[in-house]
């Protein structure tokens, strides 16, 4: 069934990452769902200039991101880290995501695959470690009880879907809203540059053996196996 009237949470470690599964967003925003994407960073280390400061590279980032987010229909959240240290600081970055998760009791979760082999970005990988941990966890009170005490009940999504997968088992046609993940994945222009961001896609989709149609299809790992079907 297509889901309506739920509640989704996307947890991404970088402001640009929900480029990679922004259709589905987008479908989802459009099907009367409330999505929130949830950015670990703040993107402070996105500049190969050296005379950008971290506070003019964290601003510019922070805008575009909004901007992407709009066309999307999502709304936006940040934990504040800085880019490159959620490995550093993974028990942190755990206690914040379940918090996060129990506050926004959401009935769909995405994050990364943590398991993707050759990711190496160690963002990417924590951000999906934990929220994917969090996901499977969240409903149990003795993890963190100090929520509990603040009125914070014990929550967690019916589904989680892994976007970038190593083994995807769920594939979503974008057709529909392939344009308007173009339009968001181009406010990013600090990073993609400027208009370029769906030949950019293409080359590395025929780069990995695949063809234009691929361009509208965005694979996940179906983590459970509830009737949340997007």
């Amino acid at each position: 069934m297509t889901v309506h009237g739920k509640k989704v949470v996307a947890f991404i470690a970088h402001p640009d990452d929900e480029t990679i599964f922004s259709g589905t967003l987008a479908k989802l925003t459009h099907e009367g769902n409330d999505v929130l994407v949830v950015i670990a960073t703040n993107g402070d280390k996105g500049s190969h200039d050296p005379s950008d400061t971290t506070e003019h590279v964290t601003a510019v980032r922070r805008a575009e991101m909004r901007k992407a987010a709009d066309i999307l229909g999502a709304s936006v959240d940040w934990l504040n880290f800085s880019d490159g240290t959620l490995a550093s600081r993974e028990e942190e970055l755990k206690e914040t995501v379940f918090r996060k998760i129990r506050q926004e009791r959401p009935d769909i979760l995405f994050t990364f695959d943590p398991f993707k082999k050759y990711d190496v970005h160690s963002d990417h990988i924590t951000i999906g470690r934990v929220a994917s941990e969090a996901a499977y966890l969240a409903d149990g009170f003795a993890y963190y009880p100090e929520h509990l005490k603040e009125g914070i009940e014990p929550s967690k999504p019916k589904e989680t879907y892994l976007f970038n997968p190593e083994q995807a088992n769920y594939p979503v046609n974008i057709r529909d809203t392939f344009e308007v993940k173009i339009r968001s994945a181009e406010q990013h222009v600090s990073q993609f540059g400027d208009g370029s961001f769906k030949e950019n896609l293409l080359n590395r989709i025929r780069w990995e053996g695949g063809h234009e149609q691929d361009l509208y299809v965005e694979s996940f790992h179906k983590l459970f196996y509830s009737d949340l079907l997007i």
